[in-house]
């Protein structure tokens, strides 16, 4: 989680590569956090902001499903590559997004998960 909110990509590549994933970094990241990974770039900073282009709630549905459909074989592959705990943890961030969205408050569920892990790591 830390180098997902901190979009460090050699952590995330080497993470990736201990899962047996390792060339699919960016596809783990992006469905980590339902976002398209240039997008996990701009808010780390690592790319222009004149580069971003803002969405709608309807847009961003949209582009995500059509990621979804272009790149499902790809998303086949990692999740049958990831260990299993892995697919709890995507599971849950599914689940929080829809709470989130059932109770009128879409928020960054990712995030927020980000940062509790991220605690629980510097805790123990």
């Amino acid at each position: 989680w830390q180098a997902m909110v901190r979009a460090d990509i050699d952590a995330i590549r080497s993470i990736c590569e201990t899962m047996g994933v390792r060339d699919m970094y960016p596809l783990l990241a992006a469905m980590l956090t339902a976002r398209p990974f240039d997008e996990i770039l701009d808010k780390a900073g690592r790319r222009s902001p004149s580069d971003s282009v803002t969405v709608s709630a309807e847009g961003d549905a949209a582009m995500l499903r059509g990621y979804a459909e272009k790149y499902a074989v790809e998303i086949a592959d990692m999740l049958d590559a990831v260990p299993r705990p892995m697919l709890l943890l995507f599971k849950t961030n599914d689940c929080l997004r829809h709470i989130d969205t059932a109770l009128g408050r879409p928020r960054d569920a990712a995030g927020a998960a980000g940062k509790e892990a991220a605690g629980a790591v510097r805790r123990h």
